[in-house]
């Protein structure tokens, strides 16, 4: 009983124990085996822990691990060390407990361990194969069997990768198929396991692409046929050029592509081919093989295009001639059979020959007339030249006699048509005489038929040919001849001619008025071959009458004879003799008028039932007999003063005179009794005419007191009239106080004071609500003193900076005034003005005052009675003395920045510290070319330092890069200028001055020496086609410089610096200039001193050379404008004295306008843009349009618009390169103007680029958007290693800059660019740089090239713009579009003749237009296959090729030469 007692508590114990530790059953644990291949390795058992203890806390566990199930529940002989556990079998197994700490509760499971082999990667043989491009799909796969080798597929697998590290970490595996994108392309291949993740050696091999290095182009081989469309063709003629000369390559011909791929049926003899398989037209396929590498190359599109030429001629009838005297032989006029040999084909010529022999050699062509030389029959051979491909043929001609047994004319008989019935009476025996011309007339005997039958049978004859009466419509009559003596009869024809009589169109009557004439013209235009003849004697076409009368002409016509009489008549009237109204008037400023009441006065003693009175606003309306006034009975007039014309005309002719009166509608004076003054007030209106004046009742004088009222500043004038009605009192205050006009008093010297706004026509007061002008008039109190309110004006109160040459200038006192005492005083004491008596004046010149000095003004107005008492005290401060001291031991120089008014009388004085000369600079600024000079004076303040170049460098106003060094210490800059056009804000003049014993200056100067002498000066101009490079002591870093200008300076300050400053052309230039020193060395300076380097650049050969620039200076945005900007600038060396650019917008926008710049341009608009035509560019002058597109606002945002010019004129061209400009611009919705754009857009089609000049065109735009003006700009761009700098050409910029290149740092400097805020000047904000750059060679499809830029303005943080990214891609066109609408179109440019080849023929039929710049269709025709286009008679310049085909367009570029 004891014993089942305790198996039951064990049981109880161990299921306890087992219910509380778990022991997870863990995966196998697989590990590659090491370096040994024999199964065995080491383990870290450990890595299961977390596995066996599931979701039991580690720290309450522990994990043992033993070889035998055994010790693991006895726990015994656990595995000492688990994390490096080596097995002694594979597999293996190994037991796992698991025990609770605290209560030594445990639990066991197994652990399987597999030791997996790692497998071994051998190394495969290289893959070639055969390709045209370098670039071919590879199956990688294939390698897999030499790699594994005796492992097996079923437990391994390879993996391919691009680099080592790919291939070590396992990461971006290589799918299959591949292709390469290098030639040759190195693989790397691993072998990995497919259950345990083992991974073997890494092994390369490599891609290797055979190329055969051919051209593979079609070639067009034209032959003349045989009249069938059969030819011979050499096929090989153009196998050196397929093969590039390589001398090992084959090439054999096929006329069939599969025959040429599998290599059976080649052409036997190539030399001598006729294509009797396929008449006209036949594509030979070209197969090239390299017999060492076994590699060959068929395509479709490389191949040979066999054209037959035939000349298409029709068999000629014989050519006849008479032979009167029946002898075989006559006289052929041989090209009456042109037409019917050619059918009409204007490109055939034709020439005739005695033999064969002749006509093949084309040698002794025969003349017409010709005289047969055989009797009766003879046959002559003609010759048929194409004029279009060279072909001809030869066929003959027939030339027979035919006897006649005699000759007679046909002739013509013209009677002048004075019949409206149209039959008209002819003589028809007086065309006798012409008929028998040849003959004896009395041999011979005519009768006359109305038909050919009548007179051939000889019946019907007209009874009475010498009084025939003709049919309308018998235009023709047939004359019979009879030879008496032998009766032989033959026909002949007379034409009749209705002849026009001269025409005469006259009015029945002419009136002229007395004094006046009228001008007779019998017909409107002067008719030819007509003599006049008038009854007044005179013979001209026109006859000019003064005088009544009937009046005849009679015309003649000189070639038919006929005759025609008109006649007309003339009378004479009179003006009628009338009087002057007096003029109307009226006080009532509405006053209605009835102009009708004058009409006595005017007529005097006319009757009025003869006469008609119109009345009109002016005489020209009323001589011109237009715009009469409506109603002349109700009329009011619209001004104070207006003239009335009114026109008399008599009932009976159209003869009149012109009375003039006024009507004056005043405001008449109002009367101001004196001791009862009047208020009034008005609001005045655009153009205002209304015054209003007062007059006092006793003679007193009077005054006016604005109470309140409101004027537009600067533009609407309050005007006060003295008595005199002249003298303006407010001319001092016009606008008030700011347009505020209340409280200002006057005082008239007289009893009358008138009061108005003269005010322009934008602004008034109904219209902007301004406050009336309310007024008080009364009369002057004699006998008082006045009132002391006269207020200070120029220079106001507190002012400061005052001009120390100032006149005084301030308001009248109110009251009685008959003078002012002015009392001026200075701060310290010091008395300038001691109650001077001025005299009743509003202005006073004081004379020089003393610079920065405080000065108190009072003002006491005086009358007879005596002075005005209490009278304010007013200050003011001058300005500090201009005379400005340059300190030279700062080193810092004084800027100064001015803008000159009109007659300027401010100078500019400086003066060093410490006796040094000065050295001046001007950055920027404009003045009036030839009108306002700028004057330097040098330190004895006579001698002009200027007295070259007043108006600046190059004679256009802008002052910018002078440089000036004074003989002494002191120098004085201003302005001459005269009284009109001024220099202002936009472009003020700011130039430094240095003390010249701190540093020295190095000018640099590249220029076109005209003179040849070395120095720039004369006709030399600067040349910009270049760059310069410098070094500073040979420290290895060289600065690229280009400037804009031709020109740079480098300012030194420490004297042991020594430069080399080298100039070169830029790239394709280098056989049109020469530069006689490219290199200067060792050039130091000294403090104080300036070393001019100049770069004189002669021409070498002349050189023209034009460059286009399309610059997208504003982006384009749905419902907005923006800009394009064409530059067209002369690289080369000679004047282009005329020229042509074609500039094509995008369809999807429209052109809205032109804005050029400078002379010589003229733009037409056309259909697709607009046409620039320019005269006498010179060399190193550019001149500019601006562009104005508009985007539609359904215009999608991300689509492309592209933009293009070409110069069509190019032929004397030297570097076509520049002769085309095109940009593509995404349409956006909004955008950053500080940015960088490429000229291609951002996506660029690899295989079109390649065929390009290869450069990308940046353009980084900068606006500045701040509030104020920028003084500086700075342009920083980090070129991307995937360029190539030594392409970099800096081509454009908005405004004079440095181009500094340091490494690929690009830094382009605008100093003093003075560039205005947005706010200022929206368009002059803006500006660009635009430069050229081509990418390393190895790009291909998925580069990506990007580029950012940093602007910097003034001192303020960057402006960091978009990265815009470059990336070269495939055609996007899909397989079936490109397929379907694809064409190739070669070559391309061209110069006469083009050929286009559509891709896919079993797309049927498509029609081919070529349109010119202007949208019109010059050529159209239709495409099967193959089509060849001559261009001989269009002109050079940009076309489009637009292929229709299957309802889809494709559209291409063409450029002709």
């Amino acid at each position: 009983m004891k014993k089942q007692l305790l198996l039951f508590f064990t049981l109880i114990f161990t299921f306890y124990s087992f219910a509380q530790v778990v022991a997870n059953q863990p995966t196998p644990m697989e590990v590659c085996d090491d370096a040994i291949p024999d199964g065995i390795t080491s383990f870290d058992l450990t890595l299961k822990n977390a596995e066996v203890l599931g979701n039991q806390n580690p720290n309450d566990f522990s994990v043992t691990y033993y070889e035998t199930q055994a010790d693991a529940q006895a726990d015994a002989n656990a595995i000492p060390d688990p994390t490096a556990y080596t097995p002694f079998s594979n597999p293996q197994t190994v037991y796992v407990r698991v025990e609770e700490l605290n209560s030594g509760n445990y639990s066991t499971v197994t652990l399987d361990l597999f030791v997996n082999l790692t497998p071994t990667a051998n190394t495969p043989t290289d893959m070639e194969v055969c390709d045209g491009n370098g670039f071919a799909v590879f199956d990688l796969n294939i390698q897999d069997q030499q790699i594994l080798g005796t492992q097996s597929p079923n437990n391994f697998y390879v993996s391919y990768y691009l680099t080592q590290a790919d291939a070590e970490a396992q990461m971006n595996p290589l799918s299959s198929p591949y292709t390469n994108t290098t030639n040759l392309q190195t693989i790397f291949a691993v072998v990995q396991s497919i259950n345990g993740n083992c991974i073997s050696n890494v092994v390369t091999y490599n891609l290797i692409i055979n190329t055969l290095n051919i051209n593979t182009q079609p070639y067009d081989l034209i032959a003349c046929g045989n009249g069938q469309g059969i030819g011979y063709f050499d096929l090989t003629i153009n196998e050196n050029q397929i093969t590039n000369g390589d001398q090992n390559l084959v090439v054999s011909y096929f006329e069939d592509i599969n025959d040429a791929n599998n290599n059976i049926n080649s052409i036997n003899d190539p030399t001598f081919f006729e294509n009797y398989n396929s008449p006209y037209f036949q594509i030979i396929y070209i197969r090239v093989e390299d017999p060492n590498s076994g590699c060959f190359y068929v395509n479709n599109n490389t191949a040979l295009y066999l054209n037959v030429f035939d000349v298409q001629i029709v068999q000629p009838t014989p050519l006849v001639e008479d032979d009167p005297d029946n002898d075989g032989f006559a006289s052929f006029d041989l090209t009456t059979k042109d037409d019917e040999i050619t059918a009409g084909n204007p490109n055939y010529s034709v020439t005739y020959h005695e033999s064969v022999s002749d006509a093949e050699n084309n040698v002794n062509p025969l003349t017409s007339p010709y005289n047969n030389i055989v009797p009766n029959s003879q046959t002559v051979y003609f010759r048929v030249d194409d004029n279009f491909d060279g072909c001809y043929v030869i066929g003959q001609l027939i030339l027979l006699t035919e006897y006649a047994p005699f000759q007679v004319n046909q002739t013509t008989l013209g009677v002048c048509n004075d019949n409206a019935t149209g039959t008209l009476v002819y003589d028809l025996t007086l065309a006798n005489s012409d008929i028998l011309s040849n003959v004896v007339a009395s041999e011979y005997t005519i009768a006359y038929y109305e038909t050919n039958s009548d007179a051939a049978s000889q019946t019907n004859a007209i009874a009475n040919p010498s009084n025939y009466t003709s049919n309308p419509n018998i235009t023709t009559i047939y004359a019979g001849v009879t030879e008496t003596g032998t009766s032989e009869y033959v026909i002949t024809t007379i034409d009749l001619i209705a002849n026009m009589l001269p025409i005469i169109q006259f009015d029945p009557l002419y009136t002229v008025c007395q004094g006046n004439g009228v001008d007779l013209v019998p017909f409107t235009v002067t008719q030819q071959d007509v003599i006049y003849q008038w009854s007044t004697g005179q013979d001209t076409p026109t006859l000019h009458v003064t005088q009544s009368g009937d009046y005849t002409v009679t015309l003649t016509n000189t070639v038919t004879g006929c005759i025609n009489t008109g006649t007309t008549t003339v009378e004479i009237g009179f003006f009628p003799v009338i009087g002057t109204a007096n003029d109307l008037t009226s006080c009532d400023l509405n006053q209605v008028y009835d102009l009708t009441t004058t009409i006595p006065e005017i007529l005097v003693n006319l009757n009025p039932n003869d006469y008609v009175v119109t009345f009109y606003e002016s005489a020209q309306d009323a001589s011109d007999g237009v715009n009469p006034i409506a109603n002349p009975t109700t009329y009011t007039t619209q001004s104070t003063l207006q003239n009335i014309t009114a026109s008399v005309s008599s009932v009976n002719n159209e003869c009149s005179s012109l009375s003039f009166f006024d009507i004056i509608s005043g405001n008449c004076p109002v009367t101001v009794t004196c001791g009862q003054p009047i208020t009034n007030s008005f609001c005045y209106t655009n153009n205002e005419t209304l015054q209003y004046t007062f007059t006092s009742s006793d003679g007193s004088p009077l005054q006016l007191v604005i109470v309140s009222g409101q004027v537009e500043n600067i533009y609407d004038e309050l005007i006060v009239l003295d008595s005199d009605g002249v003298t303006n009192l407010n001319s001092a205050t016009p606008y008030g106080n700011a347009g505020d006009v209340t409280n200002l008093s006057f005082a008239a010297s007289g009893d009358t004071i008138t009061i108005y706004v003269d005010s322009d026509g934008s602004v008034d007061c109904p219209g902007n609500n301004y406050s009336t002008i309310d007024y008080v008039v009364s009369c002057l109190d004699t006998t008082t003193i006045p009132n002391c309110d006269a207020v200070l004006t120029t220079p106001q109160d507190l002012a400061i900076d005052v001009n120390e040459n100032i006149d005084f200038s301030w308001t009248p006192a109110t009251v009685y005034v008959t003078g002012y005492l002015l009392n001026v005083v200075d701060a310290t004491g010091q008395i300038v003005l001691d109650m001077v008596d001025v005299g009743n004046v509003s202005t006073y010149d004081v004379g020089t005052l003393n610079y920065d000095t405080q000065y108190f003004v009072t003002i006491t107005p005086y009358n007879p009675n005596g002075n005005a008492i209490n009278c304010n005290t007013t200050s003011f401060t001058t300005r500090a003395d201009p005379n400005i001291i340059v300190d030279c031991a700062s080193g810092q120089p004084v800027n100064t920045n001015f803008c000159y008014i009109n007659n300027e009388t401010q100078q500019y004085n400086f003066s060093s510290n410490d006796g040094s000369t000065l050295y001046i600079v001007f950055n920027t600024g404009m003045t009036e070319n030839n009108f306002d000079e700028l004057i330097v004076l040098d330190s004895d303040g006579t001698t002009n330092l200027n007295a070259d170049n007043p108006y600046g460098l190059n004679n256009s106003g802008d002052l910018s890069g002078l440089t000036f060094t004074t003989t002494g210490t002191t120098a004085t800059v201003y302005i001459q200028s005269d009284g009109s056009v001024i220099s202002c804000e936009n472009d003020p003049i700011d130039f430094d001055v240095f003390c010249a014993s701190n540093i020295g200056f190095i000018d640099v100067n590249a220029f076109l020496d005209n003179n040849n002498d070395g120095v720039f000066n004369g006709t030399d101009v600067p040349f910009t086609n270049g760059f310069f490079t410098y070094e500073i002591n040979n420290d290895g870093n060289i600065s690229t410089v280009n400037s804009n200008t031709g020109s740079f300076n480098i300012i030194n300050q420490d004297e042991a610096n020594s430069y080399d400053i080298t100039f070169a052309t830029n790239t394709g230039y280098e056989n049109c200039f020469n530069i006689p020193t490219a290199l200067f060395q060792d050039i130091t300076v000294l403090n104080g001193n300036t070393v001019t380097v100049d770069f004189p650049i002669t021409e070498q050969m002349p050189c023209e050379d034009l460059s286009v620039y399309l610059i997208p200076f504003s982006s384009p945005r749905p419902g907005f404008n923006y800009w394009n900007d064409l530059v067209i600038e002369n690289l080369g060396s000679t004047t282009i004295a005329s020229g042509t650019v074609t500039f094509v917008h995008d369809p999807i926008v429209s052109y809205v306008a032109a804005t050029p710049f400078g002379g010589g341009l003229t733009v037409t608009q056309t259909a697709t843009g607009a046409i620039v035509d320019f005269t006498n560019l010179q060399p190193g002058e550019s001149r500019v349009i601006w562009f104005q597109l508009y985007t539609p606002a359904t215009v999608n945002l991300g689509e492309f618009v592209t933009s293009s010019v070409v110069y069509s004129t190019s032929a004397n061209d030297v570097v076509s390169d520049n002769n085309v400009s095109v940009i593509t611009q995404e349409v956006i919705g909004s955008y950053d103007p500080n940015d960088i754009k490429e000229s291609h857009g951002p996506d660029i089609i690899y295989n079109d680029f390649v065929t390009t000049d290869e450069y990308l065109y940046y353009t980084i735009r900068f606006q500045n958007v701040g509030t104020a003006e920028a003084i500086n700009v700075r342009i920083e761009n980090t070129v991307d290693s995937q360029l190539d700098l030594s392409t970099l050409q800096f081509l454009r910029a908005t405004h004079d800059v440095v181009m500094m290149r340091n490494g690929n740092q690009l830094t382009w400097t605008f100093d003093n660019i003075n560039l205005p805020a947005q706010s200022q000047d929206d368009f002059a904000s803006n500006g660009y740089v635009y430069y050229k750059i081509k990418p390393n060679a190895g790009y291909a499809v998925g580069t990506i090239i990007p580029n950012t830029a940093e602007i910097y303005f003034d001192f303020n943080a960057p402006v960091i713009t978009n990265t815009f990214e470059t990336e070269f891609v495939e055609n996007n066109l899909s397989v079936d579009e490109f397929n379907v609408n694809g064409f190739a179109l070669f070559p391309n440019p061209a110069t006469s003749t083009i050929n286009i080849k559509l891709n896919n023929i079993s797309s049927g039929t498509a029609s081919i237009e070529i349109i010119d710049v202007q949208g019109k269709i010059v050529i159209k025709d239709v495409i099967s296959e193959t089509l060849q286009l001559n261009f001989k008679n269009l002109q050079a310049g940009l076309y489009f090729v637009k292929l229709n085909q299957n309802n889809k367009q494709t559209i291409k570029k063409l450029i002709l030469e």
